[in-house]
């Protein structure tokens, strides 16, 4: 299809609009299908470059579908290697920074993230000493933005902490950048801001040095992690007592989080705290087992139901023997480990 090479001479700023909408508008449709992607690998030394240029473009629409195929080609795990590889990444976290942005640019930077590649690319720019951008002025941005243009660094910020580098920026306990994210997970205008929220938490309580941290008084994640977990059942005054105070006398209109995903993840993030001895106590003394007890009463999906069963099996269990207080610590003998 030589005819998609030629058309990166219709692709620049400068051609007459009309003829440079209908180019732009054929390689939309291009990055629609899996066949047209791989029209796009082939031409990609032209074709990515003039698509960039016109994310700059003074025409609103050519802007808007520029980032739109921008989108779809970052979906592409070969074509997302490409665009990274032509530094896009600084560019965009520079437009998001100045909030000239629609919510196709932050797309863009959440599928790019998908990669570890991506992920760690974008860590580098954030840890740059000389870099303008920094993880502080995305989450500012993110905080004091609501808008569903910037709902999807909510997925960025859980594809970076995947990284042990990311984690370890959102776990800084001078910066209090965690603290400002962890009121999203309740966020009901929007289930990717609180997903993704909730995912970047579930990867954090994989590192145990923090836990102690975590459902300390500085960060207090628990009672975050419960409440979307708690429902509108009437339990005894006794049990009541020992939830923490935000979980107590929830009224008749209290509803669960609605989504089976996130409710998963929640729990596992529980699962996760319970891992070191301090924290399995801390969580069994505030009363957690009643929360999942409901949950497992009411819970429809069978995943959610199995994840939450564990999780009540640990919080009932007694505590193991000396040695093994560390569940992710736990040495198998050779014999049980995997072949």
């Amino acid at each position: 299809m030589d005819e998609v090479s030629q058309l990166a001479a219709f692709l620049k700023k400068d051609v007459r609009m009309d003829l440079k909408v209908s180019a732009l508008s054929y390689v939309l449709g291009l990055t629609a299908s899996p066949d047209g992607l791989e029209c796009i690998l082939k031409h990609r030394k032209v074709i990515l470059p003039a698509i960039l240029e016109l994310t700059e473009d003074d025409l609103e629409a050519v802007e808007n579908d520029s980032y739109l195929s921008l989108v779809n080609i970052a979906a592409d795990t070969t074509l997302a290697r490409e665009l990274i590889s032509l530094h896009v990444i600084p560019k965009l976290l520079g437009v998001i920074l100045n909030l000239k942005c629609g919510n196709h640019v932050v797309m863009v930077i959440s599928n790019l993230t998908q990669s570890s590649e991506g992920s760690k690319t974008v860590l580098d720019v954030l840890q740059d000493e000389n870099s303008t951008i920094n993880l502080h002025q995305l989450i500012n941005v993110f905080c004091t933005n609501r808008a569903a243009k910037f709902h999807y660094m909510a997925t960025v910020f859980s594809n970076i902490s995947q990284l042990l580098s990311g984690r370890k920026l959102f776990l800084d306990r001078q910066q209090c950048l965690l603290q400002r994210l962890l009121p999203f997970i309740h966020y009901q205008d929007s289930l990717i801001r609180r997903g993704g929220i909730v995912g970047l938490v579930r990867n954090l309580c994989f590192e145990t040095g923090s836990h102690s941290w975590l459902l300390g008084s500085d960060v207090d994640i628990l009672p975050f992690l419960l409440l979307p977990l708690a429902g509108s059942e009437e339990i005894s005054e006794d049990e009541m007592e020992g939830l923490p105070e935000d979980l107590q006398y929830l009224g008749d209109d209290k509803k669960r989080e609605e989504d089976p995903d996130i409710r998963k993840m929640l729990i596992e993030s529980v699962m996760q705290l319970c891992s070191t001895r301090e924290g399995r106590l801390y969580i069994k003394k505030k009363h957690t087992y009643i929360i999942m007890r409901e949950l497992h009463k009411w819970e429809k999906d069978t995943e959610v139901s199995t994840i939450c069963h564990k999780c009540i099996d640990i919080l009932i269990a007694d505590e193991p023997e000396s040695g093994m207080h560390n569940l992710q610590e736990v040495k198998l003998p050779e014999k049980f480990k995997a072949q």
